[in-house]
């Protein structure tokens, strides 16, 4: 790939990977990136918790408890699918913001993980590995917070990340023109 204007274009939410393992240097170095996130304050709210193969099965358990609270009935062929999902990735992270008091504070910290998040996975991305921003109703699940170890009282989280190398790139979806999104006020 060449400059960061197609790298930012050709970024894609990869949804299946291969059990190939991203070198832990390359891994390194994308966190590293994603310390270079925009950030008011310089307050550094962002961590990223590593999620080892051991712990993958239960993070995949809470996920089919949840569904079931949800009035979801899971087939052992569902369940398969969830287990993989969880398991076939190289690396899956927890991805948690430290807790301010300011709500403006916690406002611009919040941007600042969500733009470090983004750094990690076009770092990735330059290097052909893909990734996966989830924050559905497992972040806000106290079983998360025990099983990554992380307290509740101190950071929020606020995204499970998947990262592996892609088994299929899906293709790009309709973005809206710059005319739709651009406006200039009259007057100004």
């Amino acid at each position: 790939m060449n400059g960061i204007d197609e790298i930012i274009k050709a970024r894609r939410t990869i949804h299946q990977y291969s059990s190939d393992i991203i070198p832990e240097e390359t891994i390194l170095k994308a966190i590293e990136t994603a310390l270079f996130a925009p950030n008011h304050k310089l307050t550094f709210p962002t961590r990223f918790t590593l999620i080892p193969s051991s712990k993958r099965d239960e993070m995949a358990e809470l996920s089919f408890k949840i569904r079931e609270q949800k009035g979801r009935i899971l087939t052992e062929e569902d369940k398969d699918k969830i287990f993989k999902k969880f398991r076939t990735p190289s690396h899956l992270f927890i991805v948690s913001q430290i807790k301010n008091k300011d709500p403006i504070i916690s406002k611009e910290d919040y941007a600042t993980v969500s733009c470090a998040i983004h750094n990690f996975s076009l770092s990735l991305w330059e290097k052909g590995h893909g990734t996966k921003w989830s924050s559905g109703t497992m972040i806000r699940n106290k079983e998360l917070y025990t099983l990554s170890q992380i307290d509740p009282t101190e950071e929020s989280i606020e995204a499970i990340l998947w990262a592996g190398v892609p088994l299929k790139i899906p293709p790009p979806p309709k973005r809206p023109l710059i005319k739709d999104i651009l406006r200039t006020p009259s007057g100004l």
